[in-house]
């Protein structure tokens, strides 16, 4: 995981995820899995978070945050393995 989100693509014109709200959910994400006892309901959280949409503001692309968070409930599984 980079240690910002700013890996993320702003868009304007079309939908997409609140940036304060992706940053600090990435941030939140970023100390949970670098905890040495990281628990199996990271995963359950990563897929449970829900963001603001917002239209024609900066926002972060739907489909790129979307599928880094598929990246980590993929890696937080096989930590709590």
């Amino acid at each position: 995981m980079q240690g910002s989100s700013e890996q993320f693509p702003v868009v304007r014109w079309r939908d997409g995820y609140d940036i304060s709200e992706v940053d600090r959910f990435v941030s939140w994400l970023e100390d949970a899995l670098s905890a040495a006892d990281a628990s199996p309901e990271v995963a359950c959280v990563i897929r449970e978070v829900r963001f603001t949409p917002r239209a024609f503001r900066r926002s972060y692309d739907i489909a790129a945050v979307d599928e880094f968070l598929d990246e980590q409930v993929a890696m937080a599984e096989a930590r709590a393995r």
